[in-house]
């Protein structure tokens, strides 16, 4: 009991004053006619009755419902007649005002006024601010539940020593999870996806209290098949910072890596089949382009045996059946610059001598109703590169721009300046404009696929620009496509520019590599085809080797 100092006793007043200034206590006094003679304002904001409302009325009438007068009519008796010491404190619906109820704590306390009679206080605590958000708890709880059972992911909780004390779903649809789980740590359980360094790794972020998040893990189940699933997990303190476990979320992803497994086997399939069609479009390419030079080959061979056996010169059918060949070379030697990825045989080269040849090559291929233009820089622009591989690749940008403008007229324009990659490397851009249809999108963005064609069956293998992408890559280079549809196309390349040199030296030498007689040399000669192994060694003989 605290100790009252004699003549510091708090007076009548004084005790009104100070319930009369308590915000959030409802304090309402009467005597043993239960008559209300004191009143807070706190009384009125929780009950909605003023002061002169509410003053010489009878509490239980005012306040209470009729079930619950009997009770507090004899615990107010037993307090006054000395019976019986304050009652602990009760919730009750209190009767507001406009007749709805208040849930509101209750406790009685009484004084002593001399003559006047014992006074004792009803002093109420409104309850509805708590219940408001315990409820609000509950419904929280009740959303987080739902989802947890409507989740695929399963939650969990470990102790100080990491072994699980909690489960909340299923780990790996396992209905017997928790006696599998709960007693064991995490490393205990899951027999397969980590290391045993990753397992110390994982046990010592475990000691530093650290949060984790993605943990992969594979585990057998009972049936034997392989679950894999993900754990992340965050610690948890008491409110005297004691460390007292983990709690985390795990998701299954063994679905996930099944259909993965099925999506890579059909995948594989589908490029399977896909090589199958290309080889079936190559194939077809390819013989309409051989059929064609061997028609050539062969009739050039008929008219040179007719003009032999006439005592005709056959010099110009011999040349003939040369180019025809060599033709047939070159489709073959842009096969393989394609499928097998030939390194380049990287030389300092000029660029502008590399268009021109190209064009002049075109020129005497492409039909006069087709404009070929230039735009070369003046300065020379030297560059890294295989000038064979080139040549091939900017002959096939050519033709690829002429078939563009569709048998109909048109100009076709190579140019050539200095610029710059994007990280600031000098670079060579080089460029083939036409005039043609141009691309849509879709044609745009397949056009470097290897076998890609809009071209009609039998009259393409669709390896052109696939060529020269490869070879602009193994350049260390860039290649981009401007088009527009009906407004012609623009293919933009940049390779790495290199200082220039002196073309004299390297061609003296080799020249004079080219020039040096093979003469007694002894060579050993293999081949699996009958007729090349003679011709080849014919040729051998006859350059002097043995």
């Amino acid at each position: 009991m605290p100790t009252v100092v004699p003549g510091m006793e708090p007076t009548g007043s004084e005790v009104d004053a100070l319930l009369e200034s308590l915000p959030t206590v409802a304090v309402q006094g009467f005597g043993p006619d239960l008559r209300i003679d004191f009143w807070n304002t706190s009384s009125t904001g929780l009950y909605g009755w003023s002061r002169d409302e509410a003053l010489g009325q009878r509490l239980d009438d005012l306040l209470l419902l009729p079930g619950d007068r009997p009770a507090y009519l004899a615990a107010v008796t037993a307090l006054m007649d000395g019976s019986q010491p304050a009652p602990p404190p009760v919730v009750l619906e209190v009767l507001h005002r406009d007749g709805h109820t208040v849930p509101a704590l209750c406790c009685l306390a009484m004084r002593q006024r001399g003559a006047a009679g014992p006074q004792v206080f009803c002093i109420d605590i409104d309850l509805r601010p708590q219940q408001q958000a315990l409820a609000a708890l509950r419904a929280s709880e009740e959303r987080l539940r739902v989802l947890a059972d409507l989740s695929a992911d399963w939650f969990w909780e470990t102790d100080p020593e990491h072994r699980y004390s909690a489960l909340h779903g299923e780990p790996g649809g396992q209905p017997d999870a928790e006696a599998v789980y709960l007693g064991k740590c995490r490393w205990e359980i899951d027999d397969g996806g980590l290391t045993e360094q990753e397992w110390d790794e994982h046990r010592a972020l475990l000691a530093r209290r650290e949060p984790f998040r993605n943990l992969a893990l594979r585990r057998i189940d009972a049936s034997g098949r392989s679950r894999f699933y993900i754990v992340s997990g965050q610690p948890r303190f008491d409110g005297a910072g004691r460390f007292t476990g983990y709690i985390g979320v795990g998701r299954d992803l063994t679905e996930l890596y099944e259909v993965r497994r099925e999506s890579e086997r059909l995948q594989a399939q589908l490029r399977e089949a896909q090589k199958l069609e290309a080889l079936g479009t190559l194939a077809g390419g390819v013989a309409h382009d051989f059929n064609n030079l061997l028609g050539a080959l062969l009739g050039s061979l008929k008219m040179a045996r007719e003009d032999a056996a006439n005592g005709f010169p056959v010099a110009s059918h011999l040349v003939q059946m040369e180019r025809t060949g060599q033709r047939a070379r070159e489709l073959v030697q842009r096969i393989l610059a394609y499928s097998r990825r030939t390194p380049a045989a990287m030389a300092p080269a000029q660029v502008q001598p590399l268009l021109t040849e190209a064009i002049a090559l075109l020129r005497a291929t492409l039909p006069a109703r087709v404009a070929l233009a230039t735009d070369l820089a003046d300065e020379p622009l030297w560059a890294e590169l295989d000038a064979g591989q080139w040549q091939t690749a900017l002959v096939n940008l050519g033709v690829n721009a002429w078939q563009a403008l569709e048998g109909g007229g048109g100009s076709v324009c190579f140019g050539a300046r200095a610029d710059e990659f994007a990280d600031g490397r000098a670079a060579v851009a080089l460029w083939v404009r036409d005039t043609g249809c141009g691309m849509d999108e879709e044609t745009r963005r397949r056009a470097f696929e290897p076998f890609f064609t809009t071209k009609a069956p039998g009259e393409g293998t669709g390896l052109g620009l696939a060529l020269v992408h490869s070879v602009v890559v193994s350049h260390g280079g860039e290649i981009a496509i401007q088009t527009t549809p009906g407004a012609g196309t623009t293919i933009y390349i940049r390779l790495p520019r290199s200082a220039a040199r002196d073309p004299a030296a390297a061609a003296d030498g080799a020249a004079a590599a080219a020039d040096a007689p093979p003469r007694g040399r002894r060579l050993l000669l293999v081949d699996d085809d009958d007729v090349v192994r003679l011709v080849a060694s014919a040729l051998l003989e006859r350059a002097g080797c043995v």
